[in-house]
Order: C-alpha cells, then structure tokens, then sequence
C-alpha cells in the first residue's frame, strides 16, 4: 500500500461513489484507473463513520465510501452521503453504483436480464429515483407521494454523450469486465461458495411467471419448468444491455411472488457478475462526464446545505400550521366554555342603517381625541329616546378598528333589551374577555389557567373568577379601549356600573365610553365618580346634519318613495319639513319616512306630511290608531308575543301561525288561513317591528321606545288594556289554547287554564276530531326528536294534559282516528305515555280508570322530572301486574336521578339488573352519583354488559369525573377498553381522564392488544403528548411492541417531537421499518409537504403527490446522486 498515488488534498476529490455492499465496493476498486491513498490533509471526523477508499477513473478523483456491513436503504445511504459530503466539500456529483432488481416483462419489450444495467433518468414527475415503499395504493392505481430532484446537468450532457457514442460504436462494459478479470484473477473464482464476478450463464437465467411461488433452496433446479417465461436468446448474451428509466429505491426486502411482480426479480448467484456490469458502466460514464462543466457544478456540499434550508423551513413552516391547528381547536373550546354572547351582530346590523357621513361631528371632535390619548379615560353619551345612540356607538367601534394596533385592543358589548343574552353583566365579561383572548396572545396565559383550574373546562364558570380574570387580563394588556352600548338595556345595570369604576382605577389603563339613557339611577352613579366634560349629551344641533343627510338620502333614494323622482319640488318638501320637526331624533325621522311611503298622490302626501305626530310616543300611538280595526286582534297578538316572550328569538312562521287562529270559525285553526307570503305579517305592526338580522327569520321590536310606549299609560285607549302582562297571557291562553303556543313560547304555566272559557274547551274538542290539524299542530309546537309519525287527536290530547277532551273521546266511544285507550297508532307513543311524559296526573288517573295497558313499555317510558313522583304513585297503586314491567320505571326514575322513587320501585318489586345493567348505566350517564350509591347498594351488578359498555365505560363516555372515581372506588373492573377510549379522546380531557384511571392499571392490562394490534402506548402516541407517554411508560408497557403492521408508537408519534423525545429515550428505534419498509424517521420527514398541502384538517393523515421537482424530505441526500442500479 506504500506505493499509492496519495493527493494532497482532500478538495481534489470532486466525484463521491457510494458502494452499499462489500461486493460492490470490489467492484468500485477493481474499476479505479489508478488507486489512492488517503489524501494527505484528511482527518476523518469522529461523526463520520463511513469507510474511505480514493482512486482515479480518466481525469476524475474519486472517493468511493461503503454503508456498514448488513445495512441497506435509502435512509442508510442517505446518512452515508451526508457524511462523505461532511467531509469531503469539495465533491461536485455522486453516484450510486451496485446490485438492483428489475420487472422483467418480454411481452411488453422490456426484456431485462440479469446482468443487464439499468440507469435511472429523469421522466416528467420524476427525477430519475423514486422510493417504492413511498407509493400509495388508490382505487384508480398507484399514487406516488415522493421522488428524487433531477440529477446534475454536468451528468446528463455525459449520459446524452454515451447514449449517443453507444449507438454508433457499441458500449465499452464487457472491455472493463475483461480487463478487471485479467488485473484481478481471484475475482474470478469461485470462493466458499459465493459467485465469481463473471456471466453466469444463459441457463441460470430463467424467467418463471410472476404468480408462481418458488420451491425452497438456492437455486431454481427444482421449480416447475413449466412456468418459465420463453424469451428470445441474445445473440452475444455477455455483453449487458442498458436500460434508461425510473429506478425504484426503498427500504424493504420483498420475498412475496406478488410483490416480486410488482417490483423486482432477482437471482443472487449473479449479485457479483452484476455489481461488476454496473461499476463498469459507471467507469464508461465518468469517461463522458466534461470536467471544465463538472469544475462549474456547485458543489453537493452546498446543495446538500440548500437543501437542508428548504427542510427546515419546511419544517418550521409545517409546526407553525400544526401550532395553529391546535391553537384553534383549543380556542374553540374556550369559547365555548365561555358562552360568549356574539356583539357583531348587533354592531353590523347598526352598520347597515347608518348613512355614510353620519357620526363624523363625533369622531373629530376634541372629546373623543381626548378620549383616545389619555388612560383611564372615561365617556358616557346621552340622549333623548331614538336619537341614534346605537348607530353612533357603531360608527365609534369602526373608527377604532380602522386605527387599532397591535398593542392597543378594542373591546366592545351591546346590551339589548330583546335578547336576554346580552343583558347582564355576566354576559358581558363573557363576551369581553373572549374577545381578549381570540385577539391578544399574552391575554391567554390567565384564560388557560383558568381553564384549567375547572377541569379542562367541565366546570362552571363563576361571574366572580370570571371578572377577576378579566381585570387580571386588563392589567396585562394596560392600554385596552372598551365601548358598551346601550347601558340602559341591562337588567343588572348597577353591577356594570360599579364594575366600571373599578376597571377605571390607575393600573388598568383603559378607556371606556358608555352610551346610555339619562336614566336617574345611570347619572346619579356617574356624576359622583366623574367630571363634567366626562358626560356628553347628544344635542339636536350635533346630529342635525347627519339627519339632513338621512333624510335626504332616504327621500331620494328609497324604492318606496321613487313615485317623486321627476319631482324635486316635493322631495325638497319632504325633506324640509322633516328636518324642521326632527328634533334630533332618528328613531322618529323613521317611522314618518315609513308613514309618508303611503300616500300615492300629491294631496295625500301633504295631509300626510303636515299632520305628522310630534314624539314618538304619539308617533306610535298613531300607527296603532291606523291597524285597520278587523287586523288588530292580529296586531295585538304579534305585539303581546314579542313584549312578553321569554325566548326573545320569534320566528316570522310562528307570528303567522298565531294570527291564523279563528276561534269563531272551525277548528280554530285552518293551514290555509296561513298567510301565503309570510313575511307580509310584518305589516301588521308596521315601523313597530322589524326583522333582527338580515337573512334571518326572526322578529322583534324595531326599538327600545316601542316597548316602553307599549307597556305604558300612554299607550292608546283603544289598545289601553291589550299590552298588560296578565291580560295578554289570559289572552292568548284563551286565543290559541289549541297550539299552546304561549304556553310554550312565553313559560305559562298550567295552572293559566283557570282563565279557560267554557266555550274554548269545546273549540278544542272540536280540533281534536281534525286529524291534520293536530298533526300539524304538534309539528309545530312539540319540539320532540322522536315524535315525527302522525299522531292520534287523543296522543295529542293526552300529551297536552286536556282531560276534558280526553274524556270526550273515550265517552263518544267511536274510533275516532285511534280514539281507543290503548291506541298505538304512533309507534312512540300510546296514550298513556303521552299523559304521562308531561306529567299529567289527572290524565293519567282517567286513562287507568279506562283500562289503559301499564304494561306496555311505551307507556313507562318517558317521564318530566317534575311529575315523576306523582305519575309513578297511581302505577304503582295498580299492583304487582304494572311492577312487573317496571324496570322501564327504574330506568327512568334512575336517569332522572329520583332517588326515592328508585327506592319505592326497588321495593316494589322492580329488577335492579334489568336490561344488562341499563338501569345503572342511566344514572351514570347522568350523573347522579347517590343515585348510582342506592343502585350499587341494592345489588346492581357494577359490571354488567349494556348499550354503553359497563358502568365505568358509560361514564367515561359522558366525562362525570366524580362518578368514574365513585366506580373505581366500589372495585369497577378496568379494561384496556377503557384506557383506549379515555386516550383515543384526543381532546384537553384525555389527561383528566388517565390521572384517573392510571392508577388502577396494571402492567399486564396496559400490553393487551386491540384488533388491529395495538397497545395503550400506540394510542398514547397518536395524542402527542409527553407526559402521558410518560405515564403509560412507567406502567411498564413495551415500548418495541408492534401493531398488525409492524408499527411501534414512535411510527405514530412523529409530529409530535416532545413525544418523539420521550420514546427515544426509552429506548424505541427510529430507523425500525414497519411491514412496507417505512421508518418513524422517514415518516416524520414525508409529513412536511403533507402539512403544507393540508387544507385545515387537524390531524393530517393523507399525503399528496408532490408538484414536478419537488424534494422528498429526509431523501434529499441522494440528489445529486446519479443512480446505476444493476439487475
């Protein structure tokens, strides 16, 4: 060895050559025009493990490198590549020479024999090099989801060279295989039973059909000729053919006929004779390569570094997207927890009236300026009812959004009086703080914390922790601006305020503007905590403009009043008398340009124009006087329903439903007395209602004034008893009793029967002999999932408590529809059960005293948790006939959590493990831990077997952490199917869950295998976090343990890097392939484009075809490595 050329550089090596098997390195050496030693200034690096060999082919310095003995693979080559690249910086391309396989297919023209050489050569997506094992399977064929970067242009003008000189004068391979025999004998002969490097012979090269399995042994002498595919004999079979084309490269070995069709054949006596056909080849190849372009190559160092760039910042980008995915979700949840009322419908809604212009006299003016500047700086603004209060606090919040920065957050609140969730102080803090927390990041750290404190958010939120927080938060932040609108609204406005005054002491640096009514209690607080310039009232003289422009706009533009377009003259009337008698009141201004789109001629218009009402109080006392008299029972109806409704959302079908009922013609209600264009029953109350979001359906009333002008003394004499609360109930108990649409919509109670008229009874007898109508009916106004079958007038009756009508029907004895007691038209509901659903004692007891069925299942299955008791009494009465089926009482006295009513069942007689232990289960469902206590007590089997799994899996499934305790604490048996539902979860709960049940599993438990193979650590992977991974760990789980396809967890954990960590840690391989080849490595590198192509999925498992030179990650190594893959 004292004799090699040794260069005294390591820079003047420019071609790296990376032989993965000793015999191919044989082959690499024995090519080598001239070998080396190693270059003179060459200190391996101790990271750098590969082994080294120099020589010199034609005018090229060349170092070869070998993977270590028994290893194989993209990844290990990769690895390998890096490290030559590490310490040689100067190489400019790089070969990958050696042993492959090829699909030999003679029918097709793609006759590869062994021995051939096959050259890997970009083709439109590819770049010359693909990984097999990273190809999909799709029901329209293979889907490829990584390639190679094309090859270097340095090498593919030198392979355009040698195709085209082989063409003319034949290729030099079988030369360098003689002269490598004859400079190297031994490679010639056969050695302890391995091949030679020389042809082994047309006879050992037998192609046999693709579906045939091969017998055992080394060879194929005793497999069946008959299925050897017939090929044409080569005129000079010792000379290889060059095949061009995408080579396949992977990680895993295929032993399977099936695969072998798909991918390779192969015969490993011709392994030598191949690695030699292929160095060979690579020798002619390097002869082509022009050095003056290889010297202007960049070098792969640099490339290799490029590329490591675009990983990382593939990788950044990818956990940038994964972060906010879960930020997202966990965002989601907060505000769900929160229940925040939404304030932009009610800032968009006032957007949408507003003229443009409006509002500017106070947003330029030097109040506001001052305002913006100064901390702890407060505003109210005051005025007359319907002078614009609303629209103006909009035109505020848009002005502060158009100036907002990041450091300055904007908060704002609308209370309103016809939305209960937008009325307390509760729900303002609600909202307030979860604007905070959506828009500012360092607001969230308190919120979380919070979050976490009630169990993950299982807990409820007091109004106490909750304003704490926030004033926590405002501190934080110090420069936040707050606006709340319509503090006047608020029916805890006493709260708000002295919440107000707290946020304004030093420390919290906000500004707060208030828009309100000059209310009594509203002044007196604000004038003893502010100064003078601090309360600003509204004046005619400030908003006149904005109303001239309004009406002008209006007037001029309004589809309603375009009859005066060709008549400016009038139009300037209109406009001149408005702005005259506004006196600064919008709300007023509106509700006149409504009253003038009626007149149809000039006269009228005039009549109309100089007779206009001068408040709005008068205003709204002449709409009224203007209902025509036969549509003002209707009017009323719609008024009374949207003043005193608990639901403050009234839908438009609802109002025309309610004033189609005619009490003095049929049944009281026909559906074709329903108005056809529904949205035409707003015209019954006029500028008195509007509709409350666009494209929305429902109704309320247009403003605060029209309430407050309604439920007054000044309301008109005609209408002077109609808006009075117990009047308007007893009114529309009396007017619809049929729908019991008040009873529903406004919380009557039942006992509002008493104000039934004789009269109304029979009207309702009469309805219940109309089969459509009550079907209708209950469609209507009977908000239950399962009743959608038509049902019986006496179902209908009996559910709605009506005995006399009940009665009636029994009485007339006719089958009147299912008049019959034990009717079961419905496949739901028998009579019995509908009276007793809703608790209908009275009811009830007649249907008994009839011969009602008690047991019938359907009659004892459902009851209100008011009524149970009393319901369930008279059943029992009835003797050991009604308890014999009473498990379905048990069920629903336990689901209910009526815990004397389960024992008075139990005592009776009732079968506490009925049903596979449903009885248990739906007092774990919901919760009612004593409930569960007495059923356990009483022998319940803990155990048993049901819908919902057992007890302990049931509450598992509705996260009642007190009740899982409570199981656990009374023996329950844990299963490996509990652990995998608490950890298969994937959401913020999954750790409660596993503090709770961890301890009371056992090594042995924690290793069993669902069906497709996997453990508890398999599951825990997939959750990504490391303190669970920890948890099952300490368990004593396997962290090697494979699923069905040879996964271990850290095939599963690969996003999550803090899991990844973990696993490592204990000991989990990252290079172990699973049973396609894949490696977690590999797995966590291919997950990056797969990241940036998501679409917003929170957990991406599909992965897609990469565009045309796109980079594999953790393959980009080998790029710049021209591939000569030998069959």
């Amino acid at each position: 060895m004292d004799d090699l050329t040794v260069l005294e550089s390591s820079d003047l090596y420019t071609v790296g050559w990376i032989a993965a098997l000793y015999k191919e390195l044989a082959a690499a050496q024995a090519m080598m025009d001239e070998e080396h030693g190693k270059p003179a200034d060459f200190v391996q690096p101790s990271s750098d493990k590969n082994n080294y060999y120099w020589g010199r082919i034609g005018v090229h310095n060349i170092v070869v490198a070998s993977l270590p003995d028994g290893m194989y693979g993209t990844t290990t080559a990769a690895v390998t590549a890096s490290q030559m690249l590490s310490s040689f910086q100067n190489i400019k391309v790089g070969l990958m020479v050696g042993i492959g396989a090829a699909i030999a297919r003679p029918k097709q023209k793609r006759d590869i024999r062994l021995g051939d050489v096959v050259v890997s050569l970009p083709q439109e997506r590819s770049g010359g090099v693909i990984q097999y094992d990273l190809v999909k399977s799709r029901a329209s064929g293979e889907q490829r989801v990584g390639h190679l970067n094309s090859p270097p242009e340095a090498l593919l003008k030198a392979l355009t060279s040698l195709r085209a000189q082989v063409k003319r004068k034949g290729s030099k391979i079988a030369q360098y295989i003689k002269e490598m025999q004859e400079q190297n004998p031994a490679m010639t002969e056969v050695e302890y039973d391995e091949p030679a490097y020389i042809y082994q012979g047309e006879d050992n090269d037998r192609l046999f059909e693709a579906s045939y399995v091969h017998t055992s042994g080394t060879n194929c002498d005793d497999c069946d000729p008959a299925k050897i595919v017939s090929r044409t004999p080569r005129s000079n079979p010792t000379n290889p053919r060059v095949h061009y084309g995408v080579i396949a490269s992977g990680n895993t070995l295929f032993k399977d006929a099936a695969e072998r069709d798909r991918i390779l054949e192969m015969n490993d006596a011709w392994q030598e004779y191949a690695a030699a056909t292929a160095a060979a080849y690579a020798k002619e190849f390097l002869g082509f390569v022009n050095s003056e372009i290889l010297a202007r190559t960049p070098k792969a160092s640099e490339v290799l570094n490029q590329n490591t760039r675009e990983i990382n910042t593939n990788f950044k980008v990818a956990r940038e997207k994964i972060d906010k995915m879960e930020l997202d979700h966990h965002q989601k949840e907060i505000r769900d927890w929160l229940s925040a009322p939404d304030p932009s419908t009610n800032y968009s809604t006032a957007l949408e009236t507003r003229h443009e212009g409006t509002g500017v006299w106070f947003t330029h003016g030097e109040a506001f300026e001052r305002w913006k500047r100064q901390p702890n700086s407060f505003l109210w603004l005051h005025g007359i009812p319907g002078c614009g209060k609303t629209v103006l606090s909009s035109t505020i919040i848009e002005h502060l959004k158009s100036d907002i920065k990041p450091n300055q957050p904007l908060l704002y609140f609308y209370f309103a009086f016809n939305d209960q969730n937008k009325q307390t102080l509760e729900n303002m803090l609600r909202s307030l703080t979860n604007q905070l927390y959506q828009e500012q990041p360092k607001a969230r750290g308190p919120v979380d914390e919070l979050w976490k404190s009630h169990r993950n958010g299982n807990q409820h939120l007091s109004k106490q922790s909750l304003s704490a927080t926030l004033l926590a938060l405002l501190k934080a932040v110090n420069n936040t601006s707050i606006v709340l609108d319509a503090l006047d609204e608020s029916t805890t406005r006493s709260e708000v305020i002295a919440w107000l005054k707290n946020v304004l002491e030093p420390g919290y640096g906000c500004r707060i503007l208030v828009t309100a009514r000059r209310e009594e209690d509203i002044e007196a607080a604000f004038r003893r905590w502010t100064q003078p310039e601090d309360r600003i009232n509204i004046q005619e003289r400030d908003i006149h403009g904005d109303i001239r422009a309004y009406i002008s706009h209006t007037v001029r533009n309004s589809s309603e009043l375009e009859r005066w377009q060709n008549r400016p003259d009038v139009q300037n009337e209109i406009e001149s008398e408005l702005v005259k008698k506004a006196d600064g009141m919008f709300r007023w201004v509106f509700c006149q340009l409504d009253a003038l789109k009626a007149p149809i001629d000039y006269p009228g218009l005039r009549r109309t124009l100089y007779n206009l009402p001068r408040t709005l109080n008068e205003t709204y006392s002449r709409i009224l006087e203007e209902i025509p008299e036969e549509r003002r029972n209707q009017a009323t109806t719609i008024l009374n329903l949207l003043i005193w409704s608990e639901d403050p959302l009234v839908s438009i079908n609802e109002l025309v439903d309610a004033v189609a009922v005619d009490l003095d013609h049929g049944p009281g209600f026909d559906p074709k007395n329903r108005m056809p264009v529904p949205r035409e029953v707003l015209k019954l109350c006029s500028s008195l209602v509007r509709v409350l979001w666009d494209d929305s359906d429902y109704v309320g009333l247009a403003h605060f004034s029209v309430k407050e002008y309604l439920t007054s003394k000044h309301v008109s004499k005609a209408y002077e008893s109609s808006f009075n609360e117990i009047v308007a109930r007893t009114a529309f108990t009396e007017n619809i009793p049929s729908l019991r649409l008040l009873c529903w919509k406004l919380g009557n109670s039942r006992s509002e029967s008493r104000y039934w008229r004789p009269q109304l009874v029979e009207s309702v007898f009469n309805l219940f002999r109309e089969q459509h109508e009550v079907f209708r009916f209950s469609m209507l106004f009977i908000r239950i999932r399962d009743w959608m079958s038509p049902i019986t007038p006496l179902c209908y009756a009996c559910y709605n408590g009506l005995t006399r009508a009940v009665r009636d029907l029994l009485d007339e004895g006719t089958d009147v529809q299912g008049a019959d007691v034990n009717a079961r038209d419905d496949p739901l509901y028998s009579p019995l059960r509908a009276a007793a659903l809703n608790g209908h004692v009275t009811t009830v007891q007649l249907l008994l005293d009839k011969g009602a069925d008690v047991t019938d299942a359907r009659s004892i299955a459902a009851f209100k948790e008011a009524s149970l008791d009393t319901v369930v009494r008279p059943l029992v009465g009835r003797g050991a006939g009604a308890i014999a089926n009473g498990s379905a009482l048990l069920i629903e006295a336990s689901k209910r959590g009526h815990n004397k009513i389960v024992q008075l069942l139990i005592n009776a007689g009732a079968e506490v493990n009925a049903g596979d232990g449903v009885v248990l289960q739906q007092a774990v469902l919901h919760g009612h831990d004593t409930t569960v206590q007495l059923l356990l007590d009483n022998g319940a089997d803990i155990d048993a077997r049901g819908e919902h799994g057992t007890a302990l899996a049931a509450a598992l499934e509705t996260d009642h952490y007190t009740t899982i305790q409570l199981l656990l604490d009374r023996n329950a048996s844990v299963s490996l199917e509990n652990l995998m539902y608490a950890l298969r979860r994937y959401d913020n709960r999954t750790e409660i869950l596993l503090s709770i049940l961890l301890p009371y599993f056992t090594a042995d438990t924690a290793n069993q295998r669902d069906e497709d193979g996997w453990n508890t650590l398999h599951v825990a992977a997939l959750y990504k976090s490391a303190s669970i991974i920890r948890r099952c760990l300490d368990l004593g789980i396997d962290v090697h343990a494979r699923d069905n396809r040879r996964r271990t967890a850290l095939h599963y954990a690969t996003m999550g890097f803090a899991v990844v960590k973990t696993l490592l840690h204990a000991g989990s391989d990252i290079e172990d392939p699973d049973v396609n080849g894949s490696t977690p490595l590999e797995s966590m590198a291919d997950l990056v484009p797969e990241v940036e192509e998501d679409s917003g999925d929170a957990n991406p498992v599909e992965q897609s075809t990469p565009q045309s030179g796109s980079k594999t990650p953790g393959k980009f190594l080998e790029m710049t490595f021209f591939s000569f893959k030998q069959v």
